[in-house]
C-alpha cells in the first residue's frame, strides 16, 4: 500500500487509527476487525495530497477525475475509455497517480482505489453539475453495452444522470437480487431509485414499487416509513385481492409494532375484502 514511501506508511497507519480499525489496549496494538478493502490514508495526508491535484499532468487528472465519478473504486479500462485515453496513455497516467500516492492498484491490476474519500470528493468537485450528469450517463450507456449484468451500477449511474426512468428496470432487478441475498440496505437504495423512476409510470408499476419497498422497510425495522409506503400502495391497489394483501401487510406491521388492536382491525378488513 505504501509503495516503499515512509510518508504513506505513516498515513495508512494513521488512517487505521482514525477509522477505529487499529486500537491500543494494555497488550499493545490490535486490529478490531477485518480491514480488507477498507484501508485509506489519514485525514492529514489526504489534505496534503488534495493540494497537489492541480500539479498533475492533464492525462492523469482526466483519468482519475473520470474514475472519481465511477466510484471510490474504479476499473482502469472503463475510466481510460471514458477519458479518451489509449491503453499506453492510461498506464502512464496511472503510474503518475500511484507515484503521487493518490490511488492504489488492486492485486489483479485492473481496479484502482482512491487512498482517501476526500481526494475523490475534491476530484468530483472539479466537475460542474451538468458535466457530472453527462458523465454518469456515458458510464451507464457503457455498462449497458459492455457489462449488462451490472444492473445495480447501471441503475445508479442513470439515476445520477437524472434519467430515473431508464434506471427503473435495472433498479428493480438489482433490488430483487439484493433482497434475495438479504442485502437489505443495498435493496433499499435500489428501490428508492426505482421509486423515482416510477413517478410517471402506470398505477400498477407504482403499486408494485410501493408494496415491495414497504415490505423491505418493514424487514429493516423502519416501521414508520414502511407504513407510509404500504398506505401509498393501498391507494394504488386495483382489485379486492391487491387491497386485501396490503391490509394484511399493514396488519403485520401493526403486530410488529405491538399494536394488537390495529393489527386485528387490519386483518379483519383484509378478510372482508376477500368476502
Amino acid at each position: 500500500l505504501a509503495n516503499d514511501s515512509p510518508f504513506m506508511a505513516s498515513a495508512v497507519l494513521r488512517g487505521l487509527v482514525e477509522s477505529g480499525n487499529l486500537v491500543r489496549d494494555r497488550d499493545g496494538w490490535r486490529f478490531t476487525r477485518s480491514i480488507r478493502g477498507e484501508v485509506q490514508s489519514s485525514e492529514r495526508a489526504a489534505d496534503f495530497l488534495m493540494r497537489r491535484l492541480e500539479l498533475l499532468p492533464p492525462d492523469t487528472l482526466q483519468l482519475i477525475s473520470t474514475g472519481a465519478v465511477l466510484g471510490k473504486e474504479f476499473e482502469l479500462d472503463i475510466a481510460a475509455s471514458l477519458a479518451g485515453l489509449t491503453s499506453p496513455q492510461a498506464v502512464t497516467a496511472l503510474q503518475v497517480a500511484r507515484q503521487r500516492h493518490l490511488v492504489w492498484l488492486r492485486p489483479d491490476g485492473s481496479r484502482c482505489v482512491f487512498v482517501h474519500d476526500k481526494i475523490r470528493a475534491a476530484l468530483l468537485d472539479r466537475h460542474p453539475e451538468e458535466d457530472r450528469r453527462c458523465l454518469h450517463e456515458l458510464i451507464a450507456r457503457y455498462l449497458q453495452e459492455h457489462e449488462p449484468d451490472r444492473v445495480a451500477d447501471i441503475a445508479y449511474h442513470f439515476d445520477a444522470a437524472g434519467d430515473s426512468s431508464s434506471a427503473f428496470p435495472y433498479a428493480m432487478q438489482a433490488a430483487q437480487q439484493a433482497r434475495a441475498q438479504y442485502a437489505f440496505e443495498a435493496a433499499e437504495q435500489q428501490y428508492l431509485i426505482a421509486d423515482r423512476g416510477a413517478v410517471s409510470g402506470a398505477a400498477a408499476t407504482r403499486y408494485r414499487v410501493a408494496q415491495e419497498l414497504g415490505e423491505l422497510l418493514m424487514l429493516r425495522g423502519r416501521y414508520e416509513a414502511s407504513g407510509a409506503k404500504l398506505e401509498a400502495a393501498g391507494r394504488l391497489a386495483n382489485g379486492t385481492l391487491a387491497r386485501a394483501q396490503i391490509r394484511g401487510k399493514l396488519g403485520e406491521l401493526a403486530f410488529r409494532r405491538g399494536d394488537m388492536e390495529q393489527a386485528i382491525e387490519c386483518f379483519e378488513t383484509a378478510l372482508r375484502e376477500l368476502g
